[in-house]
């Protein structure tokens, strides 16, 4: 759909708004993630990840379920998803290899 999509110099982009922000939060997790490291968050990490998916989830029910369409709302649950999910995995792959 036209309306869910972002355009770039009218150029609509191949995925949709929430995916877009998702995607860009993920690559700004993962530039964050070269910065910031720690150990104890590593630790925690499935449960950042569950804590991430809750506002994404909240946002989707409200729009499924009761058409409600909150634009501030999806920006922000979508890129706080993208954001932990490319921290994280940025992090465990850092740390799979070995941090030097």
């Amino acid at each position: 759909m036209d309306s869910r999509s972002f355009y770039i110099y009218g150029v609509k982009l191949a995925v949709c708004s929430r995916c877009s922000l998702i995607y860009l939060g993920a690559l700004l997790g993962s530039v964050i993630s070269w910065f910031v490291y720690e150990e104890n968050l590593l630790k925690k990490s499935n449960f950042f990840l569950v804590l991430a998916l809750i506002p994404s989830l909240v946002e989707f029910l409200l729009e499924k379920f009761l058409n409600v369409e909150i634009l501030t709302f999806k920006l922000f649950a979508s890129l706080w998803l993208g954001g932990i999910a490319g921290f994280v995995l940025s992090s465990q792959i850092v740390n799979m290899f070995g941090r030097k």
